[in-house]
């Protein structure tokens, strides 16, 4: 249901619709699978087609583009997503800035009347190479196991900057890395 979710009660297996604006999903400590437990599928938009779940998108470990959003998935943006944990400053700075960016992408799509954005594959990619490069080069990629890494080495979890570099790279979005679709208005 692309405006709501839909509620499967376990016991009946009876399926119910409801309308929302809004969905908070708390997962717990589940470091390197993001919200494994939720089933996030996009609508055929944007090239995609329909059924495409992010656990198809993140079947190798979840990456996002500033930790709020993943191709593929109009309109679908989170907080505290991949790559976005600090080991040196306060989380809740990171947050302001994604709700800062993400209210950015909100405004330019009802400026422009568009329905759906979503971020472009190739800065998607671009980005992602290039924060387990910078990792590379931290701590938090070190020669051993900890929460930070995916059993395969892939760190998922924490920033490679400053958050005065993650403040200045998402205090305005580039918006020609995005892709915007407008349905037929009646």
């Amino acid at each position: 249901n692309p405006r709501g979710i839909t509620v499967r009660n376990k016991k009946t297996n009876e399926a119910k619709n409801i309308d929302a604006d809004v969905i908070i999903w708390a997962t717990g400590f589940s470091t390197t699978s993001f919200l494994e437990h939720l089933s996030i599928r996009t609508v055929k938009s944007l090239g995609m087609e329909s059924d495409y779940t992010l656990s198809d998108a993140w079947k190798d470990y979840s990456k996002a583009y500033y930790g709020t959003c993943v191709p593929g998935f109009p309109n679908f943006y989170m907080l505290y997503g991949p790559n976005t944990n600090l080991g040196h400053n306060s989380i809740i700075f990171m947050v302001e800035c994604q709700v800062n960016y993400i209210v950015q992408l909100l405004q330019r799509m009802l400026e422009t009347d568009y329905d759906a954005m979503s971020v472009k594959r190739q800065a998607f990619e671009t980005f992602n190479k290039q924060m387990q490069k910078d990792l590379n080069h931290t701590v938090f990629n070190g020669n051993c196991a900890s929460w930070y890494k995916t059993e395969a080495g892939e760190n998922t979890n924490n920033w490679s900057g400053t958050v005065f570099r993650y403040w200045w790279e998402t205090l305005s979005p580039k918006f020609d890395n995005f892709e915007l679709e407008r349905k037929n208005h009646e």
